[in-house]
């Protein structure tokens, strides 16, 4: 009998975004829409960023006699879509990390140099 390996991925997108970030959707419908990351979903390497991949959902009426309603929510984006933006220099690019002065490790955007 032959064993399967497991294939074990690892997650990457915790290096190249954080909860708060700018960014630029670079592929897919709603490229070069600009947002702010708002979820991490880790496991699934997406992203749920605020006003972009907008979904509606019908949800019909739970008690009687309230109105059955319409609700607009995100959904996640994979994370290979979309780039850290720079909203001064207008410059996408990623992540990476170099010391300051004084020793701390900063992230900075590798076009431009300017810490995120």
């Amino acid at each position: 009998m032959k064993l399967k390996k497991s294939s074990s991925k690892k997650s990457t997108i915790s290096k190249y975004f954080k909860i708060g970030d700018v960014v630029q959707v670079i592929s897919g419908k709603e490229k070069g829409s600009i947002g702010k990351i708002i979820k991490i979903l880790k496991q699934q390497n997406k992203l749920i960023i605020e006003n972009i991949n907008l979904k509606k959902k019908h949800q019909k009426p739970k008690q009687e006699g309230q109105p059955g309603e319409i609700i607009e929510f995100e959904k996640p984006i994979q994370s290979s879509n979309v780039m850290l933006y720079d909203k001064e220099s207008k410059l996408t690019g990623k992540a990476s990390y170099t010391k300051d002065s004084s020793g701390h490790t900063i992230r900075v955007l590798r076009g431009n140099k300017k810490t995120v």
